[in-house]
């Protein structure tokens, strides 16, 4: 089918990628170019109600970036995993309609960053999987409109992350995968702004997780895989942080660090994906009474005792199930007091992928785990939804 006739075919039937709830039309992965953007254009002026546009992993370059910007009715643009480059780049950042703008993935580099800083109305911007460095960092830190900012892998270091830090207006940070260390993260924890930061896949260790104890700003802080133990989470033993939401997978934090974890009453969901806590961590992580979610997925020094633990106190609303192999997403389900407890399941599903790689494991699991267990242990389907 001609690009032509394949465009007129999408904006012919567009009720089917427009949702009006989010006056959103998604015309992502529709093999879309530059070429289909003229008649795309035509299209929204007829059809003012459309607010945001996702035209993400298609083969858009900076014609089509062009052309977009005469628009004048679309607030929200999502250009992720095209071919827009700099030169595109330097045309949207002249927009003075759009509030948010998406250009993940599109081979932009640190000096498109001073221009994107300059912009007025930019309000929320994604520059992830580009080539941002520290320069880049800066330039887009003197920015007075950015207040979400979207830079996981880049090549960011701390004086990138001290000049975000200081910028005063950004409540919403992603540095997720760059290479800030704990020079950075102690910056960032000192920032007035900032409200919600992710920091995973940066080595910030125990002196930099150990900052934010002193954070009174932070809801939301996602530290994946920074390499911290019970002694960085030592620093958190007896303080009023207001942390609701702490994302800890893939660190080394044990029964020591889970203690003073349950402890903090603030946090409502609390993820500790694949750490070394065990049965003493787990029940007393049954105590927390505020725990709306709570993934123990991974912990394979959790037995029966610490799952009997957390199922008789039951606090917990939802828990993680584990990966679906379908589509990769973790599924969730709602604990019933009458049906066997989700907590359950996620242990269960530690010592299955873990018996399935040792079966001198799986002979030694079965004996100290009663009848029922067994059986449930050996069904796939209490791992799903």
């Amino acid at each position: 089918m001609p690009e032509q006739a394949l465009i007129e075919v999408l904006l012919t039937n567009f009720a089917e990628y427009y949702d009006p709830d989010k006056n959103e039309l998604n015309l992502s992965g529709k093999k879309l170019t530059s070429k289909d953007m003229r008649l795309l254009c035509d299209f929204l002026n007829h059809h003012e109600e459309i607010k945001a546009l996702d035209l993400s992993n298609n083969t858009i370059d900076a014609q089509g970036a062009l052309l977009l910007t005469k628009n004048k009715t679309i607030t929200s643009l999502n250009l992720s995993s095209n071919m827009i480059c700099n030169e595109g780049c330097m045309i949207l950042a002249e927009t003075k309609t759009l509030t948010a703008l998406d250009i993940s993935n599109n081979f932009l580099w640190d000096h498109v960053c001073k221009p994107l800083g300059n912009n007025t109305t930019i309000q929320s911007l994604a520059l992830r999987g580009n080539h941002i460095t520290d320069k880049g960092a800066k330039a887009l830190a003197a920015s007075r409109s950015i207040t979400s900012l979207y830079l996981s892998h880049n090549m960011i270091h701390d004086e990138g992350a001290t000049a975000l830090a200081n910028n005063g207006m950004i409540n919403s940070l992603s540095l997720e995968n760059n290479s800030v260390r704990a020079n950075g993260a102690k910056a960032l924890a000192a920032s007035t702004s900032i409200t919600s930061l992710n920091l995973s896949a940066n080595i910030i260790g125990d002196e930099g997780v150990a900052a934010f104890a002193e954070n009174m700003m932070i809801r939301e802080l996602k530290l994946t895989r920074s390499g911290i133990s019970d002694q960085g989470i030592k620093s958190f033993a007896g303080t009023k942080i207001p942390i609701r939401s702490f994302y800890l997978n893939n660190n080394d934090i044990s029964d020591e660090g889970a203690k003073i974890l349950a402890m903090i009453s603030s946090i409502s969901s609390l993820h500790l994906y694949n750490n070394d806590t065990g049965d003493e961590g787990a029940k007393a992580l049954a105590t927390h009474l505020n725990f709306t979610y709570l993934d123990l997925e991974c912990n394979y020094r959790i037995s029966h005792k610490g799952r009997e633990a957390l199922c008789e106190k039951n606090p917990i609303k939802r828990a993680n199930y584990g990966r679906d192999s379908k589509d990769g997403l973790t599924k969730h389900a709602t604990i019933s007091p009458t049906e066997v407890p989700s907590l359950l399941n996620i242990s269960l599903f530690a010592v299955k992928n873990r018996a399935q790689q040792n079966a001198s494991f799986k002979q030694q699991a079965n004996k100290k785990l009663p009848e029922e267990l067994k059986e449930l242990m050996n069904k796939e389907r209490t791992i799903r939804l």
